[in-house]
């Protein structure tokens, strides 16, 4: 399934003008224009997690964009199932990411970030399941006119 521009920051929760910056600022973005872009469900996975260490570890975005292409293409590459099970492995300083078993111990000669996919995940697919019921019943909602031919209707029966 694809995405629009617009579902992806309702998803993730960026506002117009912060995807404007993220879009010039990281490189697997920068090149899908307009409002028709598409967006994959990994990209949106890509996008929490980024969105995710911006707010929380209180990263600056330009300073993710060394990490961004590999993180979207692993996003992409990978079933959100299997990544619920993983740790995402976030090296800023050699510009890497790696994922491994949330047991599983990792080495690093230095700081590194260990983001759980699980939560994540389990977040976006609530945002994008409660999108989805918005996005149904507004196509139930009846018209004004048609409720008060309806009202009109079982008044006189």
């Amino acid at each position: 399934m694809q995405y629009t521009q617009g579902q992806l920051r309702k998803a993730v929760g960026l506002t117009a003008e912060t995807y404007r910056h993220w879009k010039r600022v990281l490189p697997p973005f920068s090149s899908r224009n307009g409002h028709s872009a598409k967006f994959l469900a990994g990209d949106l996975l890509a996008v929490s997690i980024l969105k995710r260490l911006t707010d929380v570890c209180s990263i600056k975005v330009g300073n993710l964009a060394g990490i961004s292409d590999e993180l979207v293409n692993l996003c992409n590459k990978v079933s959100w199932d299997e990544l619920e099970k993983l740790v995402l492995h976030v090296d800023l300083k050699n510009d890497a990411c790696i994922t491994t078993p949330l047991l599983e111990k990792f080495s690093t000669s230095d700081v590194c970030i260990i983001v759980p996919l699980a939560t994540v995940v389990f977040e976006l697919r609530a945002e994008l399941l409660e999108m989805q019921t918005e996005h149904a019943q507004g196509q139930l909602a009846l018209s004004t006119q048609s409720e008060k031919k309806l009202t009109t209707q079982n008044g006189r029966n």
